[in-house]
């Protein structure tokens, strides 16, 4: 099954490490567009795990403690 589809009984979505081996423009870009996406058309709340100290997020979806 997949973790986006409406039968899946998760309402989250964790992405380990997704842009460890990206440099920063391609990880903003990745991060940009699928976080907002699994948000607003899936309805997943996103969890990023990743060691990169300053992962370079710029969407007003996400919020950084």
């Amino acid at each position: 099954m997949q973790a986006t589809s409406s039968g899946s009984p998760f309402g989250f979505i964790r992405l380990d490490d997704p842009v460890q081996a990206m440099d920063d423009y391609h990880a903003e870009a990745f991060l940009s567009t699928m976080v907002p996406h699994l948000i607003d058309s899936c309805g997943k709340q996103v969890i990023i795990l990743s060691h990169v100290g300053a992962a370079p997020i710029s969407t007003g979806h996400m919020a950084q403690p």
